[in-house]
């Protein structure tokens, strides 16, 4: 009997990119080891879905509501219209469907997974994911019967391209909504600075709701560049030495790609995390993005190269596939 799973996430200006790109990573993995791959998401995010490269994964639309129980009915209806016969799997990433989705999902299918980043919300699942560098100690709220997997050893990694750096080339990256604007106060205290080598490369999606007045501020300056839709982060990050961006998904990546970022907390469940990096001098954290004086001197220095090998290793898809298959 063949495995079907269902990927239920969402991707707006309020969540950004992050939940749909991660996702993505155990879709085609598992896609890869014969699973059956579904999406399941609002049609509002389908357009964005469209820019992300989504190939040969059904998409199934279902209509935006802020009820949980009827998110999970709908979601539960369509998993009946589109299953027969495999065995069945639901994985949930979507910080914004809670124990009321999940207790309905459950009382028609069982192999719910859930991949989350906080330590003290309630779940019920089959498999829990929790990439962060927690222990199982950590999470506040416990089922005996779910199976936890917590720890940088799941980060859904993909492999790293060669890196080949130009030299002070700096990325500007707040996620793909960066609903707080920080690529603009950035941009403000950049132009502000001298700089006589470095290039800046911004990232703006279809979500910042300022790329329009950041394009128009630095129009003709040689110095600045944006990008604005992009198929592999990994291609960007193997050409820049420096980052200044924020916590997340994001965070891991540029890690594990040999940089020694500037990092910004911009949401609570990323100040623990990058605690943790901080203290092992992986990141240069600050608090306030008004520290002209810290991030001059950052800009101005060649950026450390971290041993990624101690942090983060290229097997954590393969771990989660494992639990996964695995389950009964």
């Amino acid at each position: 009997m063949r495995s079907k799973i269902f990927f239920r996430f969402e991707t707006d200006f309020n969540v950004g990119l992050g939940h749909a790109i991660r996702s993505l990573r155990v879709a085609n993995f598992l896609k890869k080891k014969n699973f059956i791959v579904n999406i399941i998401t609002s049609k509002k995010s389908y357009n964005t879905l469209k820019t992300l490269k989504v190939h040969n994964i059904k998409i199934i639309l279902i209509d935006k509501t802020t009820n949980n129980l009827k998110d999970a009915n709908l979601t539960l209806k369509e998993i009946n219209k589109n299953s027969k016969n495999e065995k069945i799997y639901i994985f949930k990433d979507n910080y914004h469907l809670n124990l009321t989705w999940d207790k309905t999902i459950r009382k028609k299918f069982k192999n719910l997974i859930i991949l989350d980043d906080f330590l003290t919300k309630k779940h019920d699942c089959k498999i829990y994911i929790n990439f962060n560098p927690y222990t199982k100690k950590d999470i506040k709220y416990k089922n005996k019967a779910t199976k936890y997997l917590i720890g940088l050893k799941y980060f859904p990694n993909v492999k790293r391209i060669k890196k080949n750096p130009l030299n002070f080339l700096c990325l500007i990256y707040f996620g793909g909504s960066d609903k707080f604007n920080y690529s603009l106060k950035i941009l403000k205290i950049l132009k502000n600075i001298e700089f006589s080598n470095t290039k800046f490369l911004f990232i703006l999606s279809k979500f910042n709701q300022k790329k329009n007045l950041i394009k128009k501020l630095i129009e003709r300056d040689k110095n600045f560049k944006i990008i604005e839709s992009f198929k592999n982060m990994n291609n960007i990050y193997s050409k820049v030495s420096h980052v200044i961006g924020t916590g997340g998904t994001t965070l891991w990546e540029i890690i594990n790609n040999n940089i020694y970022p500037l990092i910004i907390p911009t949401h609570n469940n990323h100040f623990k995390p990058c605690k943790f990096l901080s203290k092992r001098k992986r990141i240069l954290l600050i608090k306030n993005f008004k520290n002209h004086k810290k991030i001059s001197d950052y800009l101005q220095s060649m950026p450390k190269k971290v041993n990624n090998t101690q942090i983060i290793d290229n097997n954590g898809l393969t771990r989660i596939f494992r639990v996964i298959n695995e389950t009964k």
